[in-house]
């Protein structure tokens, strides 16, 4: 929101409003579309960054976000922000847990304890999701939920992403 009494006037850098910085700057891609180049007082416009789970790479990251304008402070005219990261095992597809070897036991389960057999696969994460939304999540092959019900789990490998239904009485 242009909270000063006259108009924000941005100006483009390389033919941008908003300029990315720094090592992940390419993982992003900013869709700026919806501004104008004025921002009159007291109003505001949008711009959306979405991160290109396609191209990212894992790793914590610091971008910075740059947007220049004729506003008197700061001093530079310059607004600069930052967007910091953490990018971990990005699903590239869903795979059946037959195809990679992977199995989930037992099913149905009496107390809610579960074991992944992943041979020559690695398991990032799990998580574990109820009807209602409600998720628990894990990172060790042998874990124990306290949702009951049918659930849905989702292992997260290097081979992808399986997704099992599950059922704990």
């Amino acid at each position: 929101t242009n909270k000063g009494t006259a108009p924000l006037i941005l100006t483009k850098s390389g033919g941008k409003y908003v300029t990315l910085g720094n090592t992940g700057a390419t993982d992003f891609t900013i869709d700026e579309s919806a501004l104008t180049g004025t921002i009159a007082a007291g109003k505001s416009q949008t711009f959306s960054v979405a991160l290109n789970t396609a191209t990212a790479t894992n790793g914590t990251k610091t971008v910075s976000m740059t947007i220049l304008n004729n506003d008197i402070l700061p001093a530079n005219k310059t607004y600069v922000g930052s967007i910091k990261y953490t990018l971990a095992s990005v699903v590239t597809s869903i795979v059946k847990a037959s195809d990679i070897g992977l199995s989930l036991y037992p099913n149905p389960s009496n107390d809610g304890h579960f074991s992944v057999k992943a041979d020559n696969i690695d398991v990032n994460r799990i998580v574990v999701s109820n009807v209602n939304g409600v998720t628990e999540e894990f990172t060790s092959k042998e874990f124990s939920t306290h949702l009951k019900g049918l659930l849905l789990i989702q292992v997260y490998t290097s081979k992808g992403l399986v997704s099992e239904k599950v059922i704990v009485q």
